[in-house]
């Protein structure tokens, strides 16, 4: 398992990602029962970004099993009571929250319904501080190409 995310430890109701920092100690835990907490944790979880690509994965799927924590909480449901509306386990929930398991298309559509939310609401910290998993290349990497282009087009008008 990769370095950062070695010590990810799971207990039933309780919420620990345990990034290590390069000393080697945890940099934060948390049981994410509050709204606040769980603020907190998206907030730390997307400075992480851009490590590599598989670490930004698991951060995607961590930072949208938080908003759905944060939205049951923010709507006073229970981990059973969610689970039995989009037809899923309880268990199944408790993964999604801590991001050990990604939410499907279908079940994300299934939540939004219940908890009357837009699909949008679980990619919202990652649109706001405008974290992408494709890496945009610069318009005129090479600048002798540029020129090229620009003699070419600059004949072509003559």
């Amino acid at each position: 398992m990769n370095q950062l995310w070695e010590n990810a430890f799971y207990p039933e109701d309780i919420v620990y990602l345990t990034n290590i920092n390069n000393k080697g100690l945890p940099m934060h835990k948390r049981t994410n029962t509050t709204i606040e907490e769980v603020n907190q944790s998206i907030q730390e979880l997307s400075l992480q970004w851009n490590v590599s690509e598989q670490d930004n994965l698991r951060i995607a799927t961590c930072l949208i099993g938080l908003q759905l924590r944060k939205l049951r909480l923010m709507r006073g449901k229970t981990q059973s009571r969610v689970a039995k509306a989009v037809n899923v386990t309880f268990q199944q929930i408790q993964k999604y929250e801590r991001g050990q398991n990604a939410i499907s298309l279908n079940i994300a559509k299934k939540l939004c319904e219940y908890l009357d939310v837009s699909i949008d609401y679980f990619i919202k910290p990652m649109e706001d501080k405008n974290l992408t998993f494709l890496k945009r290349r610069e318009a005129n990497v090479y600048p002798f190409k540029k020129r090229f282009v620009e003699n070419q087009a600059n004949q072509s008008h003559e």
